[in-house]
């Protein structure tokens, strides 16, 4: 029971720290588009950070599920009722935690 509990507490200890970084990584991915080099740098902190068992949430052509997607549109599509359209914002996991749902618009 104890070393259950500290395993988990090991695991998510960096909670906190990769949640204030969700944002610098959002605007590198913004960045990159007018400064080719943010790739890079973006590129580089995605690998630490999976590192530390992070993982992104897919979303784009998947099938809308509210335990990982937060729909802010639904919007006329010719794809299939309930698929994602786009992802505006992505969305992350620490492991099996959910740290940001993706942010999607979703076919009507």
């Amino acid at each position: 029971m104890i070393n259950r509990k500290l395993g988990e507490i090991k695991k998510y200890s960096q909670e906190s720290l990769i949640r204030e970084i969700l944002p610098v990584l959002d605007s590198l991915k913004i960045g990159q588009k007018q400064i080719p080099e943010f790739k890079l740098i973006k590129k580089q902190l995605e690998c630490v950070l999976e590192k530390y068992n992070l993982k992104k949430i897919k979303a784009k052509d998947e099938k809308f599920n509210p335990e990982f997607h937060e729909a802010i549109e639904m919007v006329e599509s010719d794809k299939e009722s309930g698929i994602i359209i786009e992802e505006i914002q992505k969305g992350y996991m620490l492991g099996d935690k959910i740290l940001r749902a993706s942010k999607v618009k979703v076919s009507a």
